[in-house]
């Protein structure tokens, strides 16, 4: 079944897994529970990091965005609103995830990107800040 962005969730692929998430207020919650991060200061810290990356080359980028998002905050945030879905979910698999994809975004051997930890951080706390975010055909 499609994640519905309407009811806050959304499908996250990590390590070549899709998971379907939900972001609530007991996630954003317990996210600040567990890092003892304001979850709003790290999202803007986030999308901020996204916006200023950019144009950097990709080194760059992975060091403006890894200065913005921990690992640690990532595998949280990941394990929290994947848990909110499928209650299968352990921390240690978003740990493994989020090794995983690593700091840099690359280009798959199909010519897809491969997207980083960081950047799928900035992508799901963006999701969760602004919500679903229809786009109008203009006439």
């Amino acid at each position: 079944m499609a994640a519905n962005q309407y009811n806050g969730e959304i499908d996250m692929e990590l390590d070549g897994k899709v998971y379907p998430m939900k972001i609530n207020m007991g996630v954003i919650g317990r996210f600040q529970s567990e890092t003892g991060n304001d979850y709003m200061h790290v999202a803007m810290k986030a999308i901020n990091a996204l916006r200023k990356a950019g144009a950097e080359s990709p080194l760059d980028q992975a060091e403006i965005m890894t200065a913005a998002v921990s690992m640690t905050d990532a595998a949280w945030l990941f394990f929290l609103a994947a848990k909110e879905v499928d209650k299968t979910v352990t921390f240690d698999e978003m740990q493994e995830a989020v090794l995983k994809e690593g700091p840099l975004m690359m280009v798959g051997d199909t010519g897809s990107v491969i997207q980083s930890y960081p950047v799928l951080f900035a992508n799901l706390v963006m999701f969760s800040t602004l919500g679903a975010m229809d786009i109008a055909k203009k006439p």
